[in-house]
């Protein structure tokens, strides 16, 4: 100061004299997706100055000027590192990227030019968008694609692309098994597939898909829905079914079916034209083509006559539609083969009358077969031909037995009756000769009615007949009569005495007794008197006549005193 005092020395102030300028050690290059640069993809560059520097100045361009991201974001990563990075945009120009960087050093010393080219890394944009062509798609099996038919999708890419992803959907929409199968067909080339496979659940209808693809660059391409070749895959998952299947023979195959070959009928639906079924029995195939859903399989008498006799048989038949739907096999259609004719057990002829028949009694023959048969058919004879009943009864008593019934006419001849039956198993195998004999039973037709031989009178008392006097009718029928029904009048009406009492004589002879009443009124005896033979058959008119003799007279008028005159033989009265 101005007194000379001298201040302390001040050293606070220092620098460094630097006059170099900084250099480039390092310019590396990179960017954060896979493959070339694209849209969305942040480039970098990393520096490394020959010294630490502050924050670098940095420019960037495609092929055709600056990058559309002036944005430029940098880094310190230590003081001699940094890095200054631009985002791709989808409008940057492919080809390699172009940067310009500067920086100056802590003194300010710039580096002497500005780094343009990379010690490493050599990153290119690649905006340009990958397309598919030869777009198209197929099925493995016939006509329209069914369960277990692949879908393939095949296409092309305008340039290498990464592993595709397609979606395929069924005809409703929906998404099919997930587990595609994508492939490089052309190893180091474009050329994919993308592989389903169909499953019996997928809806029906025409098959959509997209598929979702980019280049190595990460450049998406717009999703592919559509061919280029016109192709088309269809599903058909719709199962044919059955709408008839049925055997000419029906339950059974006899005998004299299987000399010939027999139809099996059937009748299907949704099966197109041309279609083979193939009906299986006993292990041998009968085939047929369809024909507006429908066709006739038909079973060789050969084939037939291979069964077992009384065996049973199931048809399996089978079918599949154009797109190789299976049908259900159809088992519902199904026969017995049964060669063996039908004998007769027994025969047995009963009538429901007493004695023969007659009029109104109805002849019965059951018939009890060796198995289960089908109505039989009888016909039946009197003593001299066809019975005028012809009408007969047939009625099924068991399992293996049948009764035929006729109504005997009046009119039908007196004789044996006579019968023949046939009948046929199930089957339809025929007894092998009509059943003409009864195994028990023997039936006679008598229509021949009693007449009378001889009818007279008589009275238990002397004279007229009266009160408590036995008046007796005897009768004579011209055959054995069973016991006659009689009634009695006296001369204005029916007797007292209803109780008639009848007795046999002889074997062909019968009396009918009647007491007189003191009630009865005077005058002729008449009487009525009807029978029926053994067979029931009745006397064509009563008997009300006599043959020989003379009429009974009821006298029931008891005498009156007209005069009572007394006299004596002596004179006078009385005496000794």
């Amino acid at each position: 100061d101005a007194a000379g005092n001298a201040a302390t020395a001040n050293t606070d102030e220092s620098f460094t004299y630097d006059i170099i300028a900084p250099t480039s050690t390092t310019a590396v290059e990179s960017v954060s997706g896979s493959g070339d640069a694209n849209d969305g993809d942040v480039f970098t560059v990393t520096l490394n100055p020959s010294e630490a520097v502050g924050t670098p100045t940095c420019t960037f361009t495609d092929t055709s000027g600056a990058m559309a991201d002036t944005s430029v974001e940098y880094g310190t990563v230590s003081s001699d590192s940094h890095t200054a990075a631009v985002t791709v945009h989808d409008t940057d120009a492919n080809g390699a990227i172009g940067f310009s960087c500067t920086y100056s050093d802590l003194a300010g010393n710039a580096i002497a030019a500005a780094i343009t080219a990379a010690t490493s890394g050599d990153v290119t944009i690649d905006n340009t968008h990958p397309t598919l062509g030869t777009v198209g798609i197929g099925e493995a099996g016939a006509n329209d694609a069914n369960n277990g038919d692949d879908i393939t999708l095949t296409f092309t890419g305008s340039e290498t692309i990464g592993t595709p992803t397609c979606t395929i959907k069924d005809g409703a929409g929906a998404t099919m098994d997930n587990s595609v199968t994508v492939t490089n067909t052309d190893v180091g080339g474009n050329v994919w597939t993308c592989v389903v496979e169909t499953h019996d659940n997928d809806a029906d209808g025409t098959v959509t898909f997209s598929i979702a693809y980019s280049d190595s660059a990460g450049n998406a391409g717009v999703a592919e829905t559509t061919v280029d070749d016109g192709s088309s895959v269809t599903i058909d998952n719709t199962h044919p079914t059955w709408s008839s299947v049925a055997f000419a023979s029906g339950d059974y195959v006899n005998a004299a079916e299987d000399d010939g070959n027999v139809n099996l009928v059937i009748t299907t639906i949704g099966v197109e034209n041309g279609q083979t079924v193939t009906a299986t029995l006993n292990s041998a195939g009968y085939t047929c083509s369809t024909t507006d859903n429908a066709c006739t399989a038909v079973i060789t008498g050969a084939g037939l006559r291979g069964l077992t006799n009384g065996n049973s048989y199931t048809f399996s038949v089978a079918v599949s539609d154009d797109s190789g739907n299976a049908a259900t096999a159809d088992t519902s259609e199904s026969f017995t083969y049964d060669i063996t004719a039908p004998t007769s057990t027994t025969a047995v002829e009963s009538t429901t009358g007493t004695g023969d028949a007659n009029n109104g009694d109805v002849v019965t023959i059951t018939l009890n077969p060796s198995e289960d048969v089908a109505e039989p058919v009888c016909t039946f004879t009197d003593g001299s031909g066809a019975m005028a009943d012809t009408s007969v009864t047939y009625d099924e008593t068991g399992d293996d037995s049948w009764t035929a019934s006729v109504t005997v006419a009046d009119g039908d001849d007196d004789g044996e009756v006579g019968f023949s039956c046939t009948y046929s198993d199930l089957a339809g195998n025929a007894i092998g000769a009509a059943i003409t004999t009864a195994s028990s039973g023997d039936i006679d037709i008598d229509n021949t009615h009693p007449t009378s031989s001889a009818a007279t009178i008589a009275v238990s008392g002397s004279g007229n007949a009266n009160d408590a006097d036995i008046i007796t009718l005897t009768l004579d029928p011209s055959e054995v009569v069973g016991t006659p029904t009689c009634t009695w009048t006296d001369g204005s009406g029916a007797m007292e005495d209803t109780s008639v009492e009848y007795a046999t004589t002889g074997v062909d002879s019968h009396t009918a007794k009647v007491t007189v009443h003191n009630d009865d009124q005077d005058g002729a005896v008449g009487f009525s008197c009807t029978y029926s033979d053994s067979a029931g058959n009745a006397i064509a008119s009563a008997i009300t006549d006599l043959s020989s003799g003379s009429a009974i007279t009821i006298d029931n008028t008891h005498p009156t005193s007209t005069t009572a005159v007394l006299s004596v033989n002596g004179d006078g009265n009385g005496n000794d």
